[in-house]
């Protein structure tokens, strides 16, 4: 009994949250409300723990059945809904780790896939900017996209200036650069 209850207090996984995005509590009948982590500032993402717990099946006559959910499970349903929440195809940064933490290859495959994502919005709307010139036919996820891929851009243009600062015609270059990147683009409609 003892092995038993030691094996479910170890159904711990962990929940990886790269998106700098505060998501809403997520709400299930057999554990209540759970609020998911966001990275802070400098962070490169945040993990929220999840734990497995029982649930319990009405068979009605007042009979009930108890029934185990692993912490895997809770995890993996957890992110396929904030993932798949946008459409087809949808990646918002949420994934389960297969340790304790995240792996770096884990990590750059969340990127990647979080960074193709935002990509395919902002390509989307870019198009509809030059379809209508109409700022309200673009959406709020194709926003934020476009402000996230801004941020991460404009970080990568100050680790460089920082970087070469003494080199004179370099900083030209970097501060010539940033006035005419993409981030510049971002702004006007973002």
């Amino acid at each position: 009994m003892e092995a038993q209850s030691a094996a479910k207090g170890a159904d711990v996984v962990a929940l990886v949250n790269i998106s700098s995005e505060k998501w809403p509590p997520r709400h299930r009948t057999y554990f209540g409300s759970l609020a998911i982590s966001s990275p802070l500032p400098g962070e490169a993402f945040a993990i929220t723990p999840i734990r497995g717990c029982l649930g319990v099946m009405d068979l009605g006559d007042k009979r009930t059945m108890e029934y185990r959910i692993t912490a895997r499970e809770i995890a993996e349903d957890i992110a396929r809904e904030i993932n798949g929440d946008s459409g087809e195809g949808s990646y918002h940064g949420v994934f389960v780790a297969a340790g304790d933490a995240p792996t770096e290859s884990e990590l750059a495959e969340a990127r990647r896939r979080l960074e193709e994502f935002q990509r395919r919005l902002v390509a989307a709307a870019d198009l509809e900017w030059e379809r209508t010139k109409n700022p309200m036919f673009i959406t709020d996820l194709e926003r934020r996209a476009a402000r996230q891929r801004r941020d991460a851009h404009l970080a990568g243009c100050r680790e460089a200036r920082a970087e070469e600062a003494t080199d004179g015609a370099r900083a030209n270059y970097t501060d010539f650069h940033h006035r005419t990147c993409s981030a510049g683009n971002f702004r006007s409609r973002a």
